[in-house]
């Protein structure tokens, strides 16, 4: 916007909002970021009584302090492991960790929005950012996309900070953003050649190229990266695999197509309430103008294309939740692009107020209510806190000894040892492979004991149960169980060695 425009806008909000107390004027970004995160983490609380899987993962990952795990960096089990010590097993540390990562993205957002433009829009942008789903209802789950949401939106703040104001801190600021993001997932090297691109395309911000500046961030990322990267190459590059064995992989023009439409898609459903809400502040539309708007617009898109076009070119296909981050900054592109309508904002909040109700409302009614009415159950709805019981008490049957090890899949065995009654919990032996979980040493386990869980849907057991059975001779079967939500669990012990 133009000056003439923003000084309109904002005395028209004024207007709107005199009767509130002018001290609370001052802080409407800091209200709605701290309403969002003390919502979103009593609503999970309150009506969730199962982690999710990627918490239950990071918990167990957590629990043995590495540089890296087989899938992921280990930023996000670190955080989760120092919560678990503070708050156990109650919802308030993961679900609250979760919404602090996009309260602060939240934050980031209007702190970059004030740079290019007045606080009125800014605060606007941040409440339409609010909307988007990925930071309310799929948000949840403390995940590495969660912390990546929160260092996404920080590294935008520190880059446009950096160009902007041009201080050597902001540029240090950035690198030391890039390396948490490349400690919390690797996809955040996209955002990286998105900012590397506009240092390239844009005259004004290629002098920076000559500057130490950049280089001094590069260096102080390597740095901070280097236990990670020794840890990459002694575990030879463990994460990566997994990555690849994660792409959605097409043949042919048609099918790359596809996958990349339905990542597009997802995308365009996870706006959904954002355009909606953002129809009351800027229809009918008329254009406006910005001085930032080139690097607007690349804050906004450039991910997105970076994303897709390799993508549909390789024929490697994305997974939608990849997409957390990438949609950050488009609500800052859309209240800058159009003219908001100062006479239209009390409408906004008053439907923003409504639709931050209604989803939080839905999310509620599905955890409560879903299962009961006969949708099927979620993980939420899991009884992981009667399944660590029961395997504990069969345990404490045949042993005296305190149960050290758990093996099975990602979800079975991280329940049991999140919930077990036993301090401090047990570690975690997945599918009972060293390349999986390089901290187990088989000697221990032999020498230890473990309980040994699979989700029982098939009569026969998993093939990765008969070949730790064909290792550990002493292993014994024991009878499926079977518990609420018609979960069926089997199960085999390995006594500790006298």
């Amino acid at each position: 916007m133009e000056q003439s425009e923003i000084s309109k806008d904002a005395s028209g909000v004024a207007r709107i909002f005199r009767t509130v107390p002018p001290v609370l004027q001052d802080y409407y970004p800091q209200l709605l970021i701290l309403l969002h995160v003390f919502f979103w983490t009593l609503i999970p609380t309150v009506t969730q009584h199962n982690a999710p899987l990627d918490v239950l993962e990071g918990f167990a990952w957590g629990h043995e302090w590495q540089w890296g795990t087989y899938k992921h960096p280990p930023l996000q089990s670190w955080l989760l492991e120092i919560t678990g010590t503070v708050f156990g097993t109650s919802g308030i540390g993961y679900f609250g960790l979760a919404a602090l990562c996009s309260g602060i993205a939240l934050w980031a957002v209007y702190k970059t929005a004030t740079i290019l433009t007045d606080k009125t829009t800014a605060l606007l942008a941040t409440a339409l950012t609010e909307s988007i789903l990925y930071f309310t209802f799929l948000s949840t789950e403390f995940n590495h996309n969660s912390l990546q949401l929160m260092l996404w939106a920080l590294a935008g703040y520190a880059f446009v900070s950096a160009l902007v104001s041009g201080k050597t801190r902001s540029w240090i600021a950035l690198g030391i953003i890039f390396a948490a993001g490349f400690y919390a997932k690797y996809f955040m090297a996209l955002c990286g050649v998105s900012f590397a691109g506009y240092l390239l395309i844009d005259r004004e911000s290629r002098r920076w190229l000559i500057r130490p500046q950049p280089y001094l961030a590069l260096v102080i990322c390597g740095l901070l990266l280097t236990p990670h990267l020794m840890w990459l190459q002694e575990f030879h590059y463990l994460p990566f695999t997994y990555a690849s064995s994660r792409l959605v992989h097409t043949n042919g023009i048609f099918r790359s197509a596809v996958s990349v439409l339905s990542f597009a898609g997802a995308q365009i459903a996870a706006l959904i309430p954002a355009i909606f809400l953002g129809r009351f502040l800027v229809y009918p539309f008329e254009s406006s103008k910005n001085t930032h708007r080139t690097l607007i617009r690349w804050l906004a898109f450039a991910p997105v294309v970076l994303a897709i076009v390799p993508s549909f070119i390789s024929g490697e296909g994305l997974r939608s939740m990849w997409g957390v981050p990438i949609l950050t900054f488009v609500p800052l592109w859309f209240v800058t692009r159009f003219r908001i309508h100062a006479g239209k904002i009390h409408s906004f909040a008053v439907a923003w107020i409504g639709c931050f109700l209604l989803v939080l409302t839905g999310y509620a009614g599905n955890q409560m209510f879903g299962a009961d009415l006969g949708f099927k159950p979620t993980r939420g709805h899991y009884p992981g806190r009667e399944e660590a019981e029961y395997f504990y008490g069969l345990w404490k049957q045949q042993t005296t000894k305190p149960l050290i090890y758990v093996v099975g899949d990602e979800w079975e065995s991280c329940n049991v040892a999140f919930y077990s009654p036993m301090r401090p919990r047990p570690h975690v032996w997945i599918y009972g492979s060293e390349s999986v979980s390089p901290w187990v040493h088989e000697e221990d386990v032999l020498k230890q004991g473990a309980v040994i869980v699979w989700t029982a849907e098939d009569p026969k057991p998993p093939i990765w149960v008969d070949v730790f059975l064909s290792r550990f001779p002493g292993t014994t079967i024991q009878p499926n169980h079977r518990f609420n939500y018609d979960v069926t669990v089997g199960s085999a012990i390995l006594l500790p060695k006298p």
